[in-house]
């Protein structure tokens, strides 16, 4: 009894759930060969569900989101997609594919990956192919860091003028937000606070992926992202690439601060 308790917990040792992102391929008969691929993973023990998104990468306007479910077990995800939620074709006359898939979870030098292969389900004529996708990195949050007339504990940056900024509306509380360098890595270090509280500190950039997990305060009638630079690396501005996804919302912004403004997102829950 013993050895099966420790088996049965060794079954969900893994939480896989996060942000996946990387390249799905398809055998002759697709409208193209490789795709941009991700997978949005919500894990409950071995239970598995959220969304999938497949773009062209010559078109990545193109692009169809599917919601799926499916099971995780001894390193093996098997999913299901279930019904299109959000697509654009940008009038190109092709159609998506409901898909199943069997991938198995990997690790390489602190990644994690999820290869294998996946089958059309809806039409019964799309061809097969495979699917390789990595986990974009997960930043440890600071919750409990507050900003104190533009500093903090954290060695935030005095208070700087805010640009006008972009407003978004997102359809979820739930906004998962990921930061990278936007060009070439040039040593900008920035900190990152959502609603006056950092979440990110003192962060080198570079074309690494981190993952940040964000709730809307339902109070506000605007909840905001500000990116403050530390220095302007060796090509001014501070530029970061921020990633929105939000249910089935998903962009992608450029933020670019200095020693004097900082830029910043605001969010709306949508009504």
């Amino acid at each position: 009894m013993f050895f099966l308790l420790i088996c049965s917990l060794g079954l969900f040792a893994q939480d896989i759930s996060g942000y996946w992102e990387g390249f799905l391929w398809q055998k002759s008969g697709g409208v193209s060969s490789k795709y941009l691929f991700s997978m949005l993973i919500s894990q409950n023990n071995s239970q598995i569900n959220g969304t999938t998104t497949i773009s062209l990468i010559d078109d990545n306007v193109v692009t169809g989101t599917m919601s799926f479910s499916g099971v995780f077990q001894n390193s093996v995800l098997f999913f299901t997609e279930n019904e299109i939620v959000q697509e654009n074709k940008n009038n190109k006359p092709f159609y998506w594919c409901i898909k199943t898939g069997r991938l198995n979870y990997s690790e390489k030098s602190d990644t994690a990956f999820l290869i294998g292969h996946w089958k059309g389900i809806e039409p019964a004529d799309c061809s097969p192919g495979d699917i390789k996708i990595k986990k974009i990195i997960k930043a440890q949050p600071l919750e409990n860091t507050n900003l104190i007339n533009g500093q903090n504990q954290q060695n935030l940056p005095e208070e700087r003028k805010l640009k006008e900024g972009t407003i978004l509306v997102v359809p979820s509380e739930d906004i998962i937000v990921i930061v990278s360098e936007s060009a070439r890595e040039d040593g900008d270090t920035i900190s990152l606070t959502f609603n006056d509280k950092v979440i990110l500190s003192n962060h080198l950039l570079t074309k690494k992926e981190i993952t940040l997990n964000l709730k809307i305060d339902k109070s506000k009638t605007l909840n905001k992202l500000i990116l403050f630079a530390h220095n302007v690396g060796d090509i001014p501005p501070n530029t970061v690439k921020i990633k929105i996804l939000s249910g089935n919302f998903k962009q992608e912004i450029i933020l670019k601060s200095d020693m004097k403004s900082s830029d910043v997102i605001y969010f709306q829950l949508e009504e």
